[in-house]
């Protein structure tokens, strides 16, 4: 995987370059006590994996991180009356809203 990141005009103090891994069960199920039809969503992976650690990136300047990651256990990705989704964002952490590349539907087998 390869997260490229840009400043856009400041220095930006970084706590490090993540990648985020989720697992989520989506679907509707009968409820036992109303009997009607009810929507699910069950997180079953939520992981953030550290690729880089802290650095600085100067004003208009770019950096790109490769790393090869391992997907945590899990389900793989289903489709049925459940589906299970994996999606996968890269992320920076920094003050205040940290920027990222949204999630990305990907499929795991």
């Amino acid at each position: 995987m390869k997260v490229t990141v840009v400043s856009t005009g400041k220095e930006v103090k970084s706590g490090g370059v993540y990648v985020d891994i989720h697992a989520t069960e989506h679907g509707q199920v009968k409820c036992n006590t109303c009997q009607k039809m009810v929507n699910i969503n069950n997180d079953s992976v939520k992981q953030a994996i550290p690729i880089a650690p802290a650095f600085v990136l100067q004003p208009n300047e770019m950096k790109s991180f490769d790393a090869t990651i391992s997907i945590p256990g899990g389900q793989p990705t289903y489709n049925g009356t459940i589906r299970n989704e994996w999606k996968i964002r890269g992320r920076l952490d920094a003050f205040g809203n940290d920027p990222d590349s949204g999630f990305q539907v990907i499929e795991v087998r």
